[in-house]
């Protein structure tokens, strides 16, 4: 299954609908906390996550270690690795500073991409060359 973690349904929905239509199992949580309660709940299922950077932080994540929002991504980021080492992650974010870029550029299992550089075939290819990395995805 691919977890998709953005506040934002529908521009990354036809990016959702074409992994949908290559058979993969997706699911997305809008939600900070929600999207926390899911995967832990599931943590056996995911094998890969795709993660926004900017999002409301929600009542697990306080203001002020988000940035107001800001850096929520970046704090899921590493609760959800906290809680699995080996899960791959793709960063798929319109954020575009290069502190940003740099801070995932050398994380083990991790892609970051900006949204407004892929189509979602091509993100597709993306998401299956982490996938086989690390497990099949498939439904």
């Amino acid at each position: 299954m691919i977890l998709f973690v953005d506040d934002e349904e529908r521009p990354i929905k036809t990016f959702m609908e074409e992994l949908s239509r290559s058979n993969y199992a997706v699911h997305l949580e809008t939600d900070v906390d929600r999207a926390l309660e899911y995967f832990r709940a599931n943590v056996d299922k995911i094998e890969l996550l795709v993660l926004d950077i900017m999002m409301p932080h929600g009542e697990s994540l306080t203001a002020e270690e988000t940035d107001n929002g800001r850096r929520t991504g970046v704090r899921l980021f590493k609760k959800f690795r906290e809680e699995n080492r080996n899960l791959p992650i793709i960063v798929f974010t319109n954020v575009s500073a290069q502190p940003v870029e740099e801070a995932f550029a050398d994380m083990p299992r991790c892609r970051f991409l900006k949204k407004i550089d892929y189509f979602p075939f091509e993100f597709k290819e993306e998401a299956v060359a982490m996938l086989a990395a690390g497990g099949s995805g498939r439904a």
